[in-house]
């Protein structure tokens, strides 16, 4: 009796709540280095947050810059792999859709006849 009044009086003042959680996979050119990089701007960001020094300003704006660097090189590398590999204009056009993100089962729209 004691632990279901206790319980009562606990749903009551704090229920409990759900929390949703969404797996994201990550992202296929994204590398340890870019990861180490991010956390040091991370580091670099907080670090500048809490002193306010134009130092740590410099050194965030670094860190922001080589972040930015080493994304658009993973990248690139990594596109220029995949486009190497094509063989046909078939998988390029394929290959394409698929990085901007088009789905095969996407209808063109009706056209409005005035």
């Amino acid at each position: 009796m004691f632990t279901s009044k206790i319980r009562g009086i606990i749903d009551n003042h704090a229920p409990q709540t759900g929390r949703t959680v969404t797996d994201r996979t990550s992202s296929p050119w994204f590398s340890v280095e870019s990861k180490a990089a991010k956390q040091a701007r991370r580091r670099a960001e907080r670090k500048w947050n809490k002193s306010g020094l134009e130092i740590d300003k410099q050194k965030y704006l670094y860190h922001k810059k080589q972040v930015r660097g080493i994304h658009l090189t993973a990248k690139w590398e990594y596109y220029n792999l995949k486009f190497s590999e094509v063989q046909n204009s078939k998988d390029f056009f394929n290959l394409s859709n698929e990085l901007l993100g088009k789905d095969k089962n996407t209808k063109l729209p009706k056209s409005i006849k005035s």
